[in-house]
C-alpha cells in the first residue's frame, strides 16, 4: 500500500470516527474531510465539480425539494389523518396505497419521512405495526419509476456517462408493480 492509498484510507475512517462519536452536522464532516482531500491533493476540484452536476445527482436534490414543499402543506397532515382512520386493516391498506402511488412518483425517502409524523401520532393503531409496513410500502413504490429511487436515478446517471442509452420513466414498472402485488 503506497502513501496515496494510506491518506485516502485514514481520512475515510477519520469521517466514520467522527460521524459515530461527534455531534457536529454530517455535512460539516463530509465538507472537511473533502478538503482534507483536496489539500493532501488525493481528489482534483474539476472531479468534484463534475460529479456534482451528475443529472441523477440534480434530479434527486430536485425531487427532495418538491417533496419538502409537499411537506409543508397542510396536505400531508390531513392525508394522515385520513390514512389512520378505521380499523386497523383499512388503515394499513389505506396506508400501503398511498405509499406506493406516492413513492413511485416523488422520492421514496422524502414520502416517508412526510408520512412519519401523523402516523406516528394518530391516536387509533399503534404507530409500531403502521410505520415498517411504511417503509416496506415507500421501497416496494420506488421500484415502479425512474424517480422512485434514488438507486435507480443513480445508476441511470452512471449508465449514460458511460455511453450507454439511460432507462426510460417506466422501464421499471413491470418488475415494481409486480412486486408491489406480491
Amino acid at each position: 500500500m503506497n502513501i496515496d492509498q494510506t491518506l485516502v484510507l485514514l481520512v475515510f475512517f477519520s469521517t466514520i470516527v467522527a460521524l459515530i462519536f461527534t455531534s457536529k452536522k454530517p455535512s460539516s464532516i463530509f465538507a472537511a474531510c473533502t478538503l482534507a482531500l483536496i489539500l493532501l491533493q488525493q481528489l482534483d476540484i474539476s472531479h468534484i465539480l463534475q460529479n456534482v452536476t451528475n443529472t441523477g445527482l440534480v434530479t434527486l436534490v430536485l425531487l427532495l425539494l418538491v417533496s419538502n414543499s409537499i411537506d409543508k402543506t397542510a396536505l400531508v397532515v390531513r392525508l394522515g389523518r385520513k390514512i389512520t382512520s378505521g380499523s386497523y386493516a383499512k388503515s394499513f391498506w389505506r396506508m400501503f396505497a398511498v405509499t406506493f402511488a406516492s413513492s413511485a412518483l416523488l422520492n421514496n425517502t422524502a414520502v416517508v419521512a412526510s408520512l412519519i409524523g401523523p402516523i406516528k401520532h394518530n391516536s387509533l393503531h399503534p404507530p409500531s405495526k403502521l410505520l415498517i409496513p411504511l417503509s416496506y410500502a415507500a421501497i416496494l413504490g420506488g421500484t415502479v419509476t425512474l424517480i422512485g429511487t434514488s438507486t435507480n436515478l443513480i445508476v441511470d446517471s452512471f449508465l449514460i456517462e458511460h455511453g450507454h442509452p439511460g432507462f426510460a420513466f417506466f422501464d421499471f414498472t413491470l418488475f415494481g408493480v409486480t412486486a408491489g402485488l406480491t
